[in-house]
């Protein structure tokens, strides 16, 4: 039996004539290819033929065909080299767009990186907008002219059973308009350049036909100068009050005055005297203005040193007030937090407030405070570019609010709703300035006990006396600003003592002035920059990312399409390692991968 099955079991021989077959049969497989003559004729048609590594055979092979099936094989390496550095680049690719996918997708880098160029650092081109405004808003100026001046400061409504019974009577003359050219000047870049400190200079020019009314009007107005000095002689020394009040008893309180005049600057004889005599007693560092103008601390060169942020290393802080005149908070009121320097400059905002519609913060030198604006909507700002409204909070002289609490100084005017005693406000000046919005909008001031209009002749409206600023969100820009604000000075009279004050009341707040500021329409310049921002760089965005997804999806397709074919034709790669002898001839010995 054991050797029926060693006569069937095949001899050495046929196991390695099969061997060698099936290995012949391999290289043919792949290495089959076809001599190419580039001169094909009729003649040498004959000499183009296929070799193959079949041709390999046992003993002598021909050596041109051993030649050319090792070439075949050199080229199959070559091939894989090739493959490992499609491979290496694909992936480095493919890495590439998906990185680029997430950063579009899902990150805010693009506006980051965009966003870093649009600050006020030197030499950018925002900083020069800056520096010297393409706009020039209009600042009208609305003067309440007292019409019954007269018959107010009768004998009869000074004394007596009618004293009071005659009511001031105002009307609302103007506006007189100017444009006002901005150029900010002495700027020098402070902490790396992440801050800068500069002064304004306003230029002022009368326009005609958006006023009603001529400079040359003239208009009876509260004297500022006199008011003030009676306050200055109130707070004085009784030895200077009494001969005080006798030598200006006869001045005048309501004065007849030039609109140019009231505007830019005049003066007043009449307290020359007295406020010597004042500064001799008086050790108060504060003095009594000579000189009175609406727009006179506004026009030329201010004095006023401010530091704004730069934006450099905070985009968000751009435009940030931090300091003025070497200090970084007030010292007029009641707390810290109140008396800090901060706020927007009014022409760059905090953006991550602005596109959240959070409250933001307006910094208001004149009353050394920062005014709380309130998102109230979206607003076109033209071709389809849109902008947050923000207005002045209804409730921004209520002293009952907690955080208006700390804006009272004096506790008299702090029961009135709707204004800001603003005499404690200025370093150099007892003036006794009261600021409110347009006549008496939101405001209780200018009503008696019984509800009864102080002063006649007050018409709020808040369509036309609102306070509202047009903000761009990307970069917190200001686009349209309508700012509304009333000025008005504070009778001082406790003791009912003085003579040209007879008619009035303690506290009686006298109106002067409202001051309109309108930017107009968005300049050219500024709405391409919006333009851009808007349109621009939002489609830049979506191509992008449209890009970036594709690119991958592409890369990652030529990455699995080169993997799977590699794979399907692995194993029929083909590698001479060696040469063996066999019954004493010369073979090849070739490896097969499974």
């Amino acid at each position: 039996m054991d050797k029926n099955r060693e006569s069937c079991a095949p001899s050495d021989n046929v196991v390695a004539a099969t061997a060698k077959k099936s290995s012949l049969a391999s290289i043919c497989k792949l290495d089959t290819f076809t001599q190419f003559n580039p001169f094909p004729s009729s003649r040498n048609k004959s000499k183009s033929k296929s070799v193959s590594s079949c041709d390999i055979r046992m003993g002598n092979p021909n050596p041109e065909d051993v030649t050319l099936t090792t070439g075949a094989i050199k080229r199959k390496k070559k091939s894989f080299e090739i493959f490992h550095w499609k491979f290496i680049l694909l992936s480095v690719l493919f890495v590439f767009g998906l990185c680029g996918t997430t950063i579009m997708w899902f990150t805010t880098i693009y506006h980051d990186e965009i966003f870093k160029t649009l600050t006020l650092g030197n030499g950018t081109k925002l900083h020069v907008a800056w520096k010297n405004p393409p706009l020039k808003p209009l600042l009208c100026v609305h003067i309440f002219n007292y019409t019954n001046v007269h018959e107010y400061f009768s004998d009869d409504n000074k004394d007596g059973e009618n004293k009071g019974k005659i009511k001031l009577k105002v009307k609302d003359t103007g506006p007189y308009c100017f444009r006002e050219e901005i150029e900010r000047t002495n700027i020098v870049f402070l902490n790396n350049g992440t801050s800068l400190s500069y002064n304004e200079r306003r230029i002022h020019t009368f326009d005609v036909e958006a006023s009603k009314g001529s400079l040359n009007d003239t208009v009876y107005v509260p004297n500022v100068l006199i008011l003030s000095l009676y306050k200055a002689v109130r707070d004085s020394l009784r030895i200077i009050r009494t001969p005080s009040y006798m030598l200006v008893k006869d001045a005048e309180v309501i004065k007849k005055v030039n609109v140019s005049d009231y505007l830019f600057g005049y003066e007043d004889g009449t307290f020359s005297v007295i406020t010597g005599l004042k500064s001799f007693f008086s050790s108060s560092p504060k003095k009594i203005p000579k000189r009175f103008g609406v727009l006179m601390k506004r026009t030329g060169l201010s004095n006023d040193t401010i530091v704004i942020r730069t934006g450099d290393g905070a985009l968000d802080e751009m435009g940030q007030v931090t300091e003025i005149n070497n200090i970084t908070d007030f010292e007029a009121w009641k707390s810290a937090s109140c008396d800090l320097v901060s706020g927007s400059d009014g022409l760059f905002f905090k953006r991550s407030a602005v596109q959240n519609h959070r409250d933001v913060q307006l910094f208001h030198k004149d009353s050394c405070r920062t005014l709380p604006l309130t998102y109230e909507s979206t607003v076109d700002v033209g071709s389809g570019i849109m902008a947050n409204r923000y207005k002045l909070r209804s409730d921004i002289f209520d002293y009952s609010r907690r955080e208006n609490s700390c804006f009272c100084n004096i506790s008299k005017s702090c029961e009135r709703v709707g204004v800001l005693d603003i005499s404690t406000c200025s370093a150099v000046s007892e003036a006794p300035m009261v600021i409110s919005r347009p006549h008496f909008l939101d405001s209780n001031a200018n009503l008696d006990e019984n509800n009864e209009p102080i002063i006649e002749g007050f018409e709020p409206d808040i369509a036309k006396h609102d306070f509202r600023i047009d903000i761009f969100p990307p970069i917190g820009l200001t686009v349209r600003t309508l700012m509304r604000m009333q000025l008005n000075i504070m009778v001082n009279n406790p003791e009912n003592d003085a003579e040209g004050l007879r008619p009035f009341n303690d506290k009686t707040i006298l109106p002067i002035v409202w001051v309109e500021m309108n930017s107009g329409e968005v300049p050219e310049k500024m709405f391409s920059l919006l333009y851009h921002l808007t349109y621009t760089m939002r489609w830049a965005e979506l191509a992008l990312k449209l890009i970036f997804v594709v690119f991958t999806f592409l890369m990652a397709f030529l990455l699995f399409k080169i993997s799977f074919v590699k794979s399907s034709t692995k194993k029929d790669f083909v590698l001479i390692s060696k040469k063996r002898k066999s019954n004493g001839n010369m073979i090849n010995s070739v490896y097969v991968p499974s």
